[in-house]
Order: C-alpha cells, then structure tokens, then sequence
C-alpha cells in the first residue's frame, strides 16, 4: 500500500499542490519553518482525522481561509482508493472515500494505516500511559476487526458510571458495572495479546540499533489488580469510587511499562536512547501491521535523523528502507538525506516557504 498522489489545500503554510510520490522512500528538505511538517501533518490529517501538533482544527487551516483539504490517491494491491478529508475553522469536517460520503475518520484510518515518527513523540517513553494506550490501541484497531467496537463498549460505559458516581446516583454503580466488567475484560485480553506481540519485535529491533538496549522489554500493567477478576476490583472500589465521583480501576488505567535491565526505562535512558527506544517501538508497530494485516503502513518520519548522531542515523534509514511501507522523510539539509537513505529508491523533494518541488535524484 502506498500514497500515489496527493493534493494539499490550506493547509497551514503550504501553497495549495498536487504532488505524485515514489511507492518507496519520499525525501524533503528545506529550511526550519519551511512547510516540510506541515506535509506530514497533512497526511496525519487525512489518516486519523487530526493533527500530531494540535488537537483542533484552526491552528492547521491557513490563516484568512475558511477550511483545509487533503485529498490521496491510494495504491493498496490492485486496488486503486481515493480519499478525502476538509475541515472547516467553524468545525465541521467532510470525509469522502472513492467520491462517497464517509460516516466516521475510522473509515479513512482502515484505508490510510500510519505510523508517525517524530521527537515530540517521546512521551510515549517518558510521557503519561494514555500515549502509551494509544499507541497499543492504534495497533490493535488495525489487526483486531472487533477491537474498536469492544473500545467503544467499555468508554461508553466509564462515561455513563462516572456520570452517576458524579451525580450520587448509587443505582448507576450497580447498573453499568457488569458491562463495564465484560467490556473491560475483553479490552485488557486484547492489549495484553497485542504487547506480547510488539514486544518481541521492539526487543529485536531495539538491540539491532544498539547493544546497550539489549535487554529492553515491554511490560502490560492491566489498571486493576489482576489477582481478580475486574468486576470484583469494581465491587471493592465501589465505594471508593462513589465517594471520589469517578471509577479508579479498569482498562482506563492500562500502562505498559517499557523495562531496560529491569528497571522503568524512562529513569535510566540517555536522550539519545530514548531515540532510539522510540524509533524501535514505531518499526515494531509498522512491521506488525504489514504482517498481520497484509496492508503495510506509510511512515512519517520527521527530521530524526539530526536528532541522532550519524552511524544511528543510518541504522534508523536502512531500517526504514528494509520495511514494506512506504516512507515520507524530512530533513533541513538534502546532503543528509542523501548519505544516509541506502539505495536509489526514493524520490527527493525540495520546500521553501511552504512550496514543495520534486528535483532531480
């Protein structure tokens, strides 16, 4: 699976394009502050439905323009799909898939499978669980068909409890408890399943960048104790839980501990580690798609390779090369993209105040 072509409008800096790629490696370079991010937000855009750098829709769309436009065309096999996503500042948003209206962003992520590799996305190493939830969830909504339905079930549930635990309604304890249980039960088995997976790639690949990550492990930590079942850790937080006006314990709470030597990685890694700790954990997640769903994902990789110094900069690139997907790489300086992108297969693209232009390889 790969982004044929791709037609950007309003998009915050960017002049309004169409741009075809290479199925294999896409490589920009320009100044900081070129639009060369703004690229990658605008593929993130059309594949989850909003932005990696904000979660709402104005700060994407150019400004004195009412709403942005991301259209793709999609090569999965055969099988040629075309995609669409506009937001308005207002906040409506239209998406279409193959000219026809779509009813949810889930539709164009099963279409668009990404995997989005940036700095600011070591709060998956040192941030709060909900962005390593995320990052387990994203894998499974891919390769599980029924995973987004069962996720739905247990929020929809937490909602309704929480809002009953709120409002003193000792009724709603009771009343969303068992379905909260049965939901929750089935939302944890699939997590744990999933990190059993990604951690024996992650371990791999982690060492493969770097001896000292040698014994780097994946830990699930299930958000109640998992000695019991989850509705008797619900029967006993019961009144905990009425008394503070939210429910403490279930899958809401999932974390999964990344472990060096046995100990929280995060408190032990050097910044350069942790780069790479991050960069293993997004190949083990895109290489586990590509096999699992037969669809590789399209990987958006920004400006890591000044991030690390060079002989870990072109492990990272052969990496990259090795996997089925296709790739979107930027840099400020296309000597860089050059020395560490192996091979002849890529395309190289040049951005300068918010124009991108294919040049010459």
């Amino acid at each position: 699976m790969f982004i044929e072509s791709l037609t950007l409008s309003g998009v915050r800096n960017l002049s309004a394009t169409r741009l075809a790629f290479h199925p294999k490696g896409n490589l920009f370079h320009g100044l900081n502050g070129s639009g060369k991010t703004s690229l990658l937000e605008g593929v993130y855009l059309l594949a989850v439905g909003r932005s990696f750098r904000s979660h709402i829709a104005r700060p994407v769309i150019t400004h004195h323009e009412d709403h942005c436009l991301v259209q793709a065309s999609v090569q999965r096999g055969s099988l040629q799909q075309s995609i669409g996503i506009q937001r308005q500042k207002a906040g409506g948003t239209a998406l279409r898939i193959n000219g026809q209206t779509a009813q949810s962003h889930a539709q164009l992520a099963a279409v668009l499978p990404v995997v989005l590799l940036d700095t600011e996305s070591l709060d998956l190493v040192y941030g709060a669980p909900e962005s390593r939830r995320r990052y387990v969830d994203a894998a499974l909504f891919h390769v599980e068909q029924g995973f987004l339905g069962v996720w739905q079930r247990y929020m929809r549930s937490l909602r309704q409890r929480n809002a009953g635990l709120r409002r003193g309604i000792i009724d709603a304890d009771t009343a969303w408890r068992d379905e909260l249980a049965r939901a929750g039960e089935l939302l944890a088995q699939a997590r744990v399943g999933m990190v059993e997976q990604l951690s024996l790639r992650f371990a791999e690949i982690a060492k493969g960048l770097s001896p000292s990550l040698a014994a780097v492990e994946l830990i699930s930590r299930s958000g109640w104790d998992a000695s019991m079942p989850l509705r008797e850790a619900l029967e006993r937080s019961s009144q905990s839980d009425r008394d503070r006006g939210f429910t403490q314990v279930g899958p809401h709470r999932y974390d999964v501990r990344i472990r060096l030597d046995g100990r929280i990685a995060a408190d032990n890694l050097s910044r350069g580690q942790s780069k790479l700790v991050l960069t293993a954990l997004k190949l083990a997640q895109g290489s586990l798609l590509a096999e699992l769903t037969a669809v590789p994902p399209v990987y958006l990789v920004d400006d890591i390779v000044a991030e690390l110094d060079a002989t870990h900069a072109q492990k990272v690139c052969e990496l990259l090369a090795q996997q089925d997907g296709q790739v979107f790489m930027t840099a400020v300086e296309e000597q860089s993209l050059r020395r560490f992108w192996p091979g002849d297969e890529f395309k190289m693209f040049h951005v300068e105040q918010g124009l991108i232009q294919a040049v010459a390889v």
